[in-house]
């Protein structure tokens, strides 16, 4: 799908400016604040801009296992980067096609790093290289109430799955972290 995406920009007109966001299918209810999401971008204020949540959404429509665990993560995202005001457990992130490449050529295995949140690992590769990221304005938007009792339902099984995400996350954050407080 991401490919897709890459060479749909590029057909239209080849504009490194265009702009891609990296989405989950869950969080749909996200397409009708995309123009909040981009608008950093689309004023020449960055490369890539990560999603932050309205802290009433996200403790109102996410379940409480999942809140605590992202939260936890976010926290050791501060901590390793020294950057505040970030919530890349939010998962979305939106960016100029010409930092395409941090997400497409990223080699997490390479860093000794699990080969699975390429868009949490992308925007710090990308700000090592001098690329500006920054926070979404906070956004209201709904989780969806049928996937929040879907995980409820699952409760050992998510906070099996939250533990590893937090634990993997974590690890990453303090490994590219370090490059990251390197330059800022």
């Amino acid at each position: 799908m991401f490919f897709h995406g890459t060479e749909h920009c590029n057909e239209l007109d080849g504009d490194s400016d265009s702009i891609i966001v990296w989405i989950e299918p869950e969080k749909h209810d996200l397409v009708r604040s995309l123009p909040q999401l981009v608008q950093p971008i689309a004023e020449g204020d960055a490369d890539i801009v990560i999603l932050t949540r309205s802290k009433r959404s996200f403790v109102e429509t996410y379940p409480a296992f999942q809140v605590e665990s992202e939260t936890q993560a976010n926290e050791v995202y501060a901590e390793a980067t020294g950057l505040s005001g970030f919530d890349p457990m939010s998962g979305p992130v939106a960016f100029r096609l010409s930092m395409a490449k941090y997400f497409v050529l990223n080699r997490p295995k390479k860093l000794g790093l699990e080969d699975t949140y390429i868009s949490h690992y992308a925007p710090l590769l990308a700000m090592m290289d001098g690329h500006k990221v920054v926070p979404s304005p906070e956004i209201y938007f709904f989780y969806p109430r049928e996937q929040r009792e879907e995980e409820t339902a699952l409760t050992e099984a998510m906070k099996t799955k939250r533990k590893w995400q937090l634990d993997t996350l974590s690890n990453a954050y303090r490994t590219l972290g370090a490059g990251v407080t390197k330059i800022s």
